[in-house]
């Protein structure tokens, strides 16, 4: 007996479309006795919006900073960072990053600073502190400012 493409391929939906489903809730399957709900785990549930946090820094090299950790935009976030760091005597103040849904951290040393992000992995706020340190690059650098836009 010969058998055409097409009546492999079509035998073939035959057996993927009514063979599996046969065979799903047999006893001893995987299957057997799962209950799937409907929508279960599809909708986020109490999402967090979105929170913005911002570091400036005067870019007189007097250490002087300004940090906002509670906007609900990146541009609001910037704003408030500036206006923080002027507010604190800092002149020509520039933000130098900004951050959503994490935390950072911001260390001074003598001459340089470092920053850091948990960023999408999730990091500790620890880690960050300690990164932002070793990214600082001095002996004598020390954080001066740490926090999250979300709890962490």
């Amino acid at each position: 007996m010969k058998f055409g493409l097409r009546h492999v391929f079509s035998a073939s939906l035959l057996v993927i479309g009514f063979g599996g489903a046969g065979s799903a809730q047999q006893p001893g399957s995987v299957q057997y006795n799962t209950q799937v709900l409907p929508a279960n785990g599809i909708v986020a549930r109490n999402a967090l919006p979105d929170r913005w946090g911002a570091i400036a820094i005067a870019m007189d090299k007097s250490k002087r900073f300004g940090w906002k950790d509670d906007a609900t935009s990146r541009e609001d976030a910037e704003a408030g960072a500036i206006e923080s760091c002027m507010a604190t005597g800092g002149s020509k103040c520039e933000v130098i990053g900004s951050f959503a849904n994490s935390c950072a951290a911001l260390a001074f040393g003598a001459d340089m600073y470092g920053v850091s992000y948990t960023g999408y992995t999730r990091r500790s706020l620890a880690y960050t502190k300690k990164d932002a340190v070793k990214l600082c690059g001095l002996e004598d650098c020390k954080i001066v400012r740490s926090g999250c836009t979300v709890p962490n």
